[in-house]
């Protein structure tokens, strides 16, 4: 078995590149606007390579949009760095721009701040350089006019 674990981790550091997407459900809280509401977490996105076996460096695209009157979406776009406590576990987190669509019947009318993007997930299935996990996700963003608090579920691959 630590054979197995030592080759995975070895071919990991010798291909670099690394990949994610994630799909999930979640919720949000920002002042009066979207206190509670559901939200649906479309394809999030880490593009990055591993500098080392066990840390890989990246930009994540995340965010979510949360169902109501108005429809409010909220994105993070992030450095990021994801450290792999072992062969199952991950933590991920990096700082960025954050961008805030108060209502997304009104495109173009956004606004920019900043945010920070911070994961933990768990690999439940691995096949070759591929893997399966459940990840638990939170971004804080900080803008002039709010604070959003979004949390999310989701299911992630990962080229590793």
């Amino acid at each position: 078995m630590l054979l197995v674990c030592c080759v995975v981790r070895s071919a990991r550091a010798e291909e670099r590149f690394t990949i994610e997407a994630s799909l999930g459900a979640g919720a949000g809280l920002t002042g009066t606007d979207v206190s509670g509401r559901f939200g649906i977490a479309p394809i999030g996105v880490t593009l990055g390579t591993f500098v080392y076996d066990t840390l890989a460096v990246g930009v994540r695209l995340s965010g979510t949009v949360y169902v109501g009157d108005p429809t409010v979406g909220n994105s993070v776009a992030a450095i990021a760095v994801q450290p792999w406590v072992s062969g199952r576990v991950f933590l991920e987190g990096g700082i960025g721009i954050a961008i805030l669509h108060p209502d997304l019947g009104a495109l173009g009318k956004t606004e920019q701040g900043f945010g920070v993007a911070l994961r933990a997930g768990y690999v439940f299935a691995r096949s070759g350089r591929h893997a399966f996990s459940i990840v638990v996700e939170t971004y804080p963003s900080f803008y002039s006019s709010r604070t959003v608090l979004g949390a999310t579920l989701a299911v992630q691959w990962q080229l590793l």
